[in-house]
């Protein structure tokens, strides 16, 4: 299974991650703050989950909060790299989201795409926030 937390300002949260679940399938959900979605024989769901804030070191959700303003977590789980790939894909770049591959490296979409783009081995990455890719 794949794991990554989305870091996105409050406001813009809910309507924008479900919106693009509908992009890859009909969202369904059986908590108001998980959504999931099946294609084919995979799946990815998106649920709030806050209580990842914990997880951070004061230094890592200092340089966060300068990038995303008021940040709502939530965790993305997929069956596989694809749908999870395909679903980041879909993500606007102008919106404050930021991206944790659980691996080290913290970054906005536009850099996921890009390292999706070039062949580079997005999930597992060791880069911290700001840095190029690697």
């Amino acid at each position: 299974m794949i794991t990554v937390v989305l870091a996105i300002t409050r406001h813009q949260a809910g309507n924008w991650l479900l919106e693009r679940l509908n992009l890859l399938g009909k969202p369904h959900t059986s908590d108001p703050d998980r959504w999931s979605v099946e294609v084919e024989d995979d799946w990815l769901a998106v649920a709030k989950a806050d209580y990842v804030r914990e997880d951070y070191e004061p230094d890592e959700l200092e340089s966060l909060a300068q990038r995303v303003s008021d940040p709502a977590f939530y965790v993305l789980e997929a069956h596989t790299e694809n749908i999870a790939a395909r679903y980041i894909k879909t993500l606007p770049e102008d919106l404050e989201l930021l991206i944790d591959n659980d691996h080290g490296w913290i970054a906005p979409v536009s850099d996921y795409k890009e390292a999706m783009a070039g062949g580079l081995d997005w999930l597992h990455a060791k880069r911290q926030i700001g840095q190029a890719a690697t």
